[in-house]
């Protein structure tokens, strides 16, 4: 499997199934490989038909928007890199200047993010009059629905997993230890 990113065409949606047409050059060097380049858009094969896919796709798109609304839009970029792993937009310059210092991780979703949402959701959920044990179930299901909004990248998966873990132990009324 492989990632498309297109950014040109609104018109399709995470979920859908594309097809297009490209042409590969082959290289004298390595005749197996073969290097593409695409020309036309990509054609729609099949609309992606699950509510829960395009909820996911509606609500990240409302996020951004609501970013580039507020803020102008390498601030926003920055913004949304942070909170949802999105960094289209941020200008090229940017970018390698947090790849060369090495700091690039900072727009990349990752444990820093959910650690984020469990902490903000815990509070706001004790906050309101929740028990501890309804609170941590109640987050671990939108620590599931933040990692389906920002994608399913294997640091979030990972990082949700452990958020997971500790916040059963809290269901369970056990003891938990992130040092181990």
């Amino acid at each position: 499997t492989f990632t498309l990113t297109v950014r040109a065409l609104s018109r399709v949606q995470l979920g859908d199934i594309i097809s297009w047409q490209c042409p590969p050059k082959w290289s004298t060097q390595f005749p197996y490989i073969g290097r593409c380049s695409v020309r036309d858009p990509p054609r729609i094969i099949k609309k992606s038909s699950s509510f829960f896919t395009k909820i996911l796709f509606t609500s990240r798109q409302y996020m951004s928007a609501r970013a580039r609304a507020i803020m102008p839009d390498p601030e926003a970029s920055f913004l949304l890199g942070l909170l949802i792993g999105d960094d289209y937009g941020m200008p090229r310059d940017l970018l390698q200047a947090f790849r060369m210092t090495g700091v690039s991780h900072i727009v990349a979703v990752s444990g820093y993010n959910v650690a984020w949402v469990v902490t903000v959701f815990v509070f706001i959920a004790c906050l309101s009059g929740l028990y501890r044990q309804r609170a941590a179930i109640l987050v671990i299901a939108l620590v599931w629905v933040f990692v389906a909004v920002v994608g399913t990248q294997a640091s979030v998966v990972r990082a949700a997993t452990m958020g997971t873990v500790q916040l059963t132990a809290i269901v369970f009324r056990r003891r938990y230890s992130s040092v181990l």
